[in-house]
């Protein structure tokens, strides 16, 4: 939740660097700071001290879908609370294919 709160009073730069008139290095920043590590950040333990080359690929996933997840969020104008943004990108973090796409 502290992330979105943080983004949330960010928004008007982050609007601005992300859109389409924004910084083309930022969105691979951002990914790299932030989202990486918020997924490298919830990996277990022997993940995280010793990955594989399909750890790192898991990671690079998930960070890009982070990091759209952010994108979006902030182009709608940040609509959604930051505890309802914090639950939606766990629970599609953690969504199996065939799963229930719901909340």
């Amino acid at each position: 939740m502290e992330l979105f709160d943080y983004l949330r009073e960010q928004s008007d730069f982050l609007h601005a660097v992300l859109g389409p008139g924004g910084d083309v290095r930022f969105g691979p920043r951002l990914r790299e700071a932030v989202c990486e590590n918020l997924v490298q950040n919830i990996l277990h333990e022997k993940y995280r001290d010793n990955p594989t080359v399909f750890v790192e690929y898991y990671v690079a996933f998930y960070a890009a879908a982070y990091l759209g997840i952010i994108a979006h969020w902030i182009e709608r104008g940040c609509p959604e609370f930051s505890e309802t943004m914090a639950r939606i990108a766990m629970r599609l973090l953690f969504i199996k294919p065939g799963e229930s796409i719901e909340l």
